[in-house]
């Protein structure tokens, strides 16, 4: 089993050609887009919105898991940032120190989300995956976590957002277009289907007392690193019972 977790300042199409490889895919997107409004285009890799990009991954992802049998397709949560603004996101242009206060973010324990990112995650799933996806009831996944997994139907070859399809088309890479094209059964094969498991972790890291000197990045905290792959693990145990 080979499984890649891959980070990126946005959303790159050309790079899913290097995880055919893979049987586990774990992915995010959200740092460097604009967290109070997502719909304003992200400055890395052309001026897409966070929503629209979410979707081409999202695409690749269900195209992924089709192309062959046992892939699973993870969607990880965005963590929390503790600058001093009033909920917790970095300001651009702005010399803003971190924050102590975990309270500035929206918390999960008052049944809402953590991080504005994961905010945008749940609108998009909600309306381009399974109305909203399924909640897994898991005594050892607690409910307060989020949402575990969702059914997607996708079409592979769209360009109304940016799929990996439309970067091919538009810097005319007519070989890697050939994996699009329709099979001989007459049956529309651009029309793919999966399941996209989602790795909640964003509430194991609002702590911005483990923040003094970076108030984004979390390398001064590895336990929390273990806390965050038992459960993946814990995620991907589930879903390999119900397989």
């Amino acid at each position: 089993m080979f499984l890649l977790i891959t980070r990126t300042y946005g959303y790159p199409p050309w790079n899913f050609e290097f995880m055919n490889e893979c049987t586990i895919v774990s992915f995010n997107l959200g740092l460097h887009y604009n967290a109070r409004a997502p719909g304003i285009p992200n400055g890395y890799y052309g001026q897409h919105t966070l929503s629209d990009d979410i979707r081409g991954a999202i695409t690749f992802l269900m195209d992924f898991v089709a192309a062959k049998e046992n892939r699973i397709a993870v969607w990880r949560s965005a963590l929390p940032q503790h600058f001093s603004t009033f909920d917790g996101h970095h300001e651009k242009g702005k010399d803003v120190n971190c924050s102590l206060n975990p309270l500035k973010l929206i918390n999960s324990t008052r049944g809402q989300v953590i991080q504005n990112y994961n905010k945008a995650y749940e609108e998009v799933f909600s309306s381009f995956c399974d109305n909203g996806g399924n909640l897994l009831q898991n005594k050892t996944l607690s409910s307060s976590c989020g949402r575990r997994e969702h059914d997607c139907t996708v079409n592979r070859t769209s360009v109304d957002y940016p799929t990996p399809y439309k970067f091919f088309s538009d810097n005319n890479f007519t070989r890697h277009m050939e994996r699009f094209r329709g099979g001989d059964d007459g049956k529309d094969s651009n029309l793919v289907t999966g399941k996209i498991l989602r790795w909640n972790i964003a509430d194991l890291f609002d702590v911005g007392q483990w923040h003094i000197s970076d108030c984004s990045h979390y390398c001064y905290v590895p336990p929390l690193y273990e806390a965050a792959f038992e459960r993946l693990l814990l995620l991907l145990d589930h879903h390999s019972k119900t397989l």
